[in-house]
């Protein structure tokens, strides 16, 4: 089945909010691991076993993993690099247990003193653990291409894995607790530890989204990350459940345009918002109060494809652009960055099918772009 129209600065929206993410593995083919052996193991060493969460209402933290959507991340610090040349600042809210800020820390090389990069969760317990940087990667998340040998990786990974590297040193006592452990022969882990030279390139704080206009800048901001996690806001007590109608849709509009106006007050011209791509970031149910003109059914979208959507209801109606974008948009913002993800497969075929959402997004250098 050809792919829907392609995402442009003009692009109807509707036909990308409905993704599921083209990880290196799907949810269902992870291993599924009590966290609760390894925390019980390793209680007392330090050891940050954040990849092995998988769905904590309580913290509201979600899978994390190095170099997650690498696309995006590589896109988001090319225009940081290019736009602000002399630094600026990054603000990474959700930031979980840091493996997103060192990513990015990663990413920007030889520019990384250039660049302050402060993470925000509003978990203290998170930022606990993303300041004692110790960390484990295993296999079926997307960071396990870190175990490939770099001859069989495409440029950005290989790129990614050397990068990590050099900030990154295996905990040799982790991995020899770690023995003790029982795990299937195609399963493999390791233990990293932040380098020290590396651990005051991060400042973490507990902190929310919603206070970012609280933040007193030393830089010029250049990008706000937020990834895969504004949709809390919609939902705070969700935890990961895509469950789309606990708030209205009017009220949905007024939250994301509340909270995108305090981003915009922030950021410089020429800086990016970076979103994630998880379909909960760009998939709003529209209630009876949305004109017919402003939503569609979602089952007409996509009538021939089988969609990845849990708990998908026949009668689901959605915004033809989101909230979020349409707040951005407004304000002159336009999409610089797409990343692809699976929404399900063709009927007919059983191929997977992909679509593009937008996930970073520029702001305009002059105030009459916006208008």
């Amino acid at each position: 089945m050809p792919l829907k129209q392609p995402l442009s600065a003009n692009f109807d929206e509707s036909k990308t909010h409905l993704a599921h993410q083209n990880n290196q593995c799907s949810e269902n083919n992870r291993t599924d691991y009590d966290s609760s052996i390894f925390r019980k193991n390793f209680l007392g060493n330090n050891i940050n076993f954040g990849t092995l969460r998988r769905n904590n209402s309580r913290t509201l933290a979600e899978d994390t993993g190095f170099f997650r959507d690498l696309t995006t991340l590589n896109s988001a610090v090319e225009i940081l690099k290019t736009n602000f040349p002399d630094g600026a600042e990054i603000l990474d809210y959700a930031c979980s247990d840091g493996e997103e800020s060192i990513s990015l820390l990663a990413l920007l090389g030889k520019d990384k003193k250039k660049f302050d990069i402060k993470a925000f969760d509003t978990s203290r317990k998170m930022i606990s653990r993303a300041k004692k940087a110790d960390y484990s990667i295993f296999t079926g998340y997307w960071d396990d291409f870190l175990f490939h040998p770099s001859s069989v990786l495409d440029k950005d990974k290989r790129q990614a894995m050397l990068a990590f590297y050099n900030m990154m040193r295996k905990d040799k006592t982790s991995e020899y607790l770690a023995k003790n452990l029982q795990s299937p022969q195609y399963y493999k882990q390791a233990f990293y530890t932040l380098k020290d030279k590396y651990k005051g390139d991060i400042e973490y704080n507990e902190g929310s989204i919603e206070n970012i206009d609280m933040l007193n800048a030393e830089k010029p901001v250049g990008a706000v990350f937020f990834r895969n996690a504004f949709y809390h806001v919609f939902r705070p007590e969700d935890g990961n459940e895509y469950n789309y109608k606990e708030m209205s849709s009017l009220e949905k509009i007024e939250k994301a345009d509340e909270i995108i106006d305090k981003i915009d007050n922030v950021l410089e011209p020429g800086g990016i918002f970076v979103m994630g791509n998880i379909p909960a970031e760009h998939i709003f149910a529209a209630d009876e109060t949305i004109p017919d003109s402003e939503k569609t059914k979602l089952l007409d979208l996509y009538n021939d494809v089988y969609l990845d959507i849990p708990k998908l209801e026949d009668d689901l109606y959605v915004f033809n652009t989101s909230p979020i974008a349409k707040a951005l948009q407004e304000r002159g913002y336009e999409p610089v960055c797409t990343s692809k993800w699976r929404i399900g497969e063709d009927l007919k075929s059983l191929k997977p099918v992909e679509i593009d959402v937008p996930t970073v997004w520029k702001k305009p250098y002059s105030k009459s772009a916006a208008n």
